[in-house]
């Protein structure tokens, strides 16, 4: 059963009027750490200054204006790399000089550090918002430090710092990576994202937040450090196809090779549906996110919330089931996990014998379901009137569905099992079914049946639509609303008032629909056989948004899909309403 639950906005600004094609162009699906790298260094963000470098090496900036702008150096070129810092803008040349712009130096030469002017050498430079860092040709790194920003830590270069290839700036400290693949730290580290773990290497790239630290790994790994992350020890993200990453405040920008993007932080990951794919992402702190298109177009991103999934319910997922607040996941190891959006789980603690389990149903009373591949159920939860009390003997069961204190089971034979409260016919109303195919617990509950035909019982059944096709294929119910697909591919959805609407989208197509799922907000998810999927207004009928095959959804749960390679993403198709 699916009850409404709040959907997580993601806002995406229009892109900006002016395109910047990448030196380095992929498809999404091949795109290597080294090309994201590449491009990433072409993009700077701070304090809402943007900078972007063009395909002729030129630079443009938007965004809140430095001291001295909007005017960029007249007849800069051959930059291959840029960064923002609060008032000063800084750009790396292929000759491996910097160019400078915006505020000058307040700062005595004795205390600010390495004159640009005598800079030759450079490969790398990476602001915070006073101090510009370079890397050398020969594997130093120096400083230039401008303004005084009350970060003096970070000039603490550790001595004898060598054999460094990239650097990334946070304002309160500093990241190095090093040739060998290992990483230097250093600054304030009030949230430990000063102190590397121990054993980390193989690092291709590293990203310095506010408060957090990450660093990308050869292999497609992501390992992060600091606040909300376990300190003194390697913590991974659940992916391991990621080609690059950017830390803001407490959060880390996570790109995937398929140009994909996902937020991570305090041990949850909350993948970003609705965008386009991108090669290239690049944030400072709270600042806003920059995204490089395909195209090399860059784009300015607002992602304002999003649904947080637990790091270990990210992937591998294969049954998903929620009410108005509350998740369940069946994983491929047979194991259950829940969690909660706003508070702490309130089904209760998962029973012991919750193993080698199949599917998983939640109720909207606090209490769950879950079907082994044996064919037997757990149940756990709440149980004042025995909802959660499986039958003795009950087994062969291939399908259940949790309800408002109460419970059904469908055997192999076709017939329901039912327990728990009876006050509505919940029930009573199951006993007597035969050749059932498929059940949903709902205001009504509904059963369909292997002739197409659905039977509709408990409370709401009278407002169960007279004349519906016999040709019935699938039935869900859920919430205020109850849909059925029929063979010919039209599906009829109502609700409580017995309102109907009818979606004849799928008449006379070839790509047919495959399954119908109720979304958390009076949506409705039809799921086509191409692995794309469609969201319709269950109250008007109105296409709400469509999914490309490339995400491959095989189920939706509330706000939140399972791809085909067992992954979960949060959907919003209100986002786009019509």
């Amino acid at each position: 059963m699916v009850k409404a639950i709040l959907i997580a906005a993601v806002v995406m600004l229009a892109a900006l009027p002016y395109g910047y094609p990448s030196p380095v162009q992929a498809e999404a699906k091949t795109m290597s750490i080294q090309q994201v790298l590449h491009n990433q260094k072409r993009l700077a963000a701070a304090n809402e200054h943007y900078m972007a470098v063009n395909s002729d090496g030129s630079v443009k900036t938007w965004g809140t204006r430095l001291k001295g702008e909007p005017s960029v150096p007249k007849n800069l070129r051959d930059v291959v790399a840029v960064a923002s810092s609060r008032n000063a803008a800084f750009a790396l040349k292929k000759d491996g000089t910097i160019a400078q712009w915006g505020a000058g130096a307040s700062l005595h030469s004795s205390q600010s550090g390495t004159a640009l002017s005598k800079i030759k050498d450079a490969v790398s430079i990476s602001a915070n918002l006073g101090t510009l860092f370079i890397v050398h040709r020969n594997g130093k790194i120096s400083y230039y430090h401008h303004i005084n920003d009350g970060g003096n830590g970070k000039l603490s270069i550790p001595a004898g710092l060598k054999n460094v290839a990239d650097v990334s700036s946070g304002p309160y400290h500093v990241l190095a990576l090093k040739k060998d693949g290992t990483v230097a730290a250093w600054g304030k580290n009030y949230e430990g994202m000063a102190k590397v773990p121990p054993g980390l290497n193989n690092v291709a790239a590293v990203a310095a937040g506010s408060s957090v630290s990450a660093a990308l790994r050869k292999d497609g790994t992501a390992v992060a450090w600091g606040n909300g992350f376990p300190k003194g020890k390697i913590h991974e993200a659940p992916y391991r196809d990621i080609v690059g990453l950017s830390a803001g405040f407490s959060e880390i920008y996570l790109l995937r090779a398929d140009g994909s993007l996902a937020v991570w932080r305090e041990q949850t990951i909350s993948p970003i549906a609705g965008l386009p794919k991108l090669m290239a992402i690049s944030v400072q702190g709270d600042d806003g996110l920059l995204g490089m298109n395909l195209d090399g177009s860059v784009m300015q991103l607002d992602v304002p919330r999003q649904i947080q999934l637990p790091e270990r319910s990210a992937t591998g997922i294969v049954s998903l089931s929620s009410n108005y607040a509350e998740y369940a996941a069946v994983h491929q190891d047979g194991t259950v996990s829940t969690w909660s959006r706003y508070r702490a789980s309130e089904s209760g603690k998962i029973p012991a014998a919750a193993t080698d389990m199949a599917a998983v149903s939640l109720s909207s009373n606090k209490h769950a379901l879950a079907l082994k591949r044996d064919g037997t159920v757990v149940a756990w939860g709440s149980n004042e009137q025995g909802e959660a009390t499986v039958p003795v003997g009950l087994s062969d069961v291939m399908a259940v569905s949790a309800g408002y204190e109460y419970s059904l089971a469908l055997r192999k034979d076709g017939t329901v099992a039912a327990w728990g409260s009876d006050k509505f016919n919940d029930v009573a109303g199951a006993a007597g079914l035969t050749d059932v195919a498929a059940i949903a617990a709902g205001t009504p509950n509904l059963a369909l049946k292997r002739d197409g035909t659905i039977v509709a019982w408990g409370y709401g059944a009278h407002r169960f639509p007279e004349g519906i096709p016999a040709s019935v294929a699938m039935a869900n119910a859920g919430g205020s609303f109850s849909a059925a697909l029929h063979e010919d591919g039209s599906i009829t959805v109502w609700d409580d008032s017995r309102n109907i609407v009818t979606i004849n989208d799928f008449r006379d197509r070839e790509q047919a629909a495959t399954s119908i799922h109720l979304g958390g907000e009076g949506e409705l998810w039809t799921l086509l056989k191409d692995g794309s999927a469609i969201a319709f207004d269950c109250s008007t009928g109105a296409e709400l948004q469509r999914i490309g095959k490339d995400i491959h959804l095989v189920q939706v749960s509330g706000d939140i899909g399972i791809r085909s390679n067992g992954e979960l993403i949060p959907l919003e198709p209100y986002l786009n309403r019509r």
